[in-house]
Parts: C-alpha cells; structure tokens; sequence
C-alpha cells in the first residue's frame, strides 16, 4: 500500500513520509520499539531518497504475518552503498543504520508504471520485545 508520494525530493517531504507512516502504523498494531525502529528507518529511506536519488518517489508499507516491509521506490538507478564512517563524518552513516536496525534489508533496480529506477526495502518485526525480555 503507497502510502506517500512526493512529486519533488524536499528535505520537507521526510516529516510527512514519517507522519504518514505514523498514521498507517497506528491502524495495524506496531508497538512501542517496533515503531520507534521502524519510523528511524522509514525516515532514513526517505532521506536517502531526497539527498542521493533527488527525484521523485514513493513509500509503501505491507503488513504481514509479524512483520513490515517497508519500501521507497526512486527514480535514480543506483544502488545504496554501505561506506566507510569516519568518527568526524556528519554524514554517509544512514545505510549502516538501516543495516544494523532492519532484520532485512535489500535493493533492486525495478521499473515501475513505465519508469526507471530503484526500490530499497527493509523488514522489520510487527512488535517488539516484551517487557524484561532481551532483544
């Protein structure tokens, strides 16, 4: 299901994917830390979108079973990379996040209603650890 389109790649556009995935979330049962990581990487993909791709694109969410799949679609063919972190960088850390907060994650080339371009996804559980338990 799309839940937000942004016809131009805006910094602005990164609240509202993370409010329109707030909204969705609500209405299918994420809880407490599930949310918090999935609205971290939501936002991530979105940023990602915005500052590299700088085209348009489309976030969408699936619930299933015990998990969320969450993918933004862009037009811009290149694949994320994982880079090096220098400890003074201020950026290039967004894909080590996604990495290490997403149970999976993947990227594809894909075309889409006649366009070109990329999808990044990432998987993340419907809930999150009960109280007192590790995770």
């Amino acid at each position: 299901m799309v839940i937000f389109e942004a016809d131009e790649p805006s910094p602005t556009t990164v609240g509202q994917v993370r409010r329109a995935f707030r909204q969705w979330a609500e209405e299918h049962d994420l809880d407490g830390v599930a949310l918090a990581n999935a609205v971290l990487l939501v936002s991530e993909l979105a940023t990602n979108a915005v500052r590299h791709a700088r085209t348009a694109y489309t976030v969408a969410v699936e619930a299933t079973g015990d998990s969320v799949r969450i993918e933004v679609f862009d037009r811009d063919t290149r694949m994320p990379v994982l880079q090096g972190t220098d400890g003074g960088a201020i950026g290039g850390r967004g894909m080590h996040i996604v990495a290490t907060v997403a149970d999976e994650w993947g990227s594809s080339t894909e075309t889409r209603d006649g366009i070109d371009g990329k999808v990044v996804w990432v998987v993340v559980p419907r809930r999150g650890p009960e109280a007192g338990e590790d995770g």
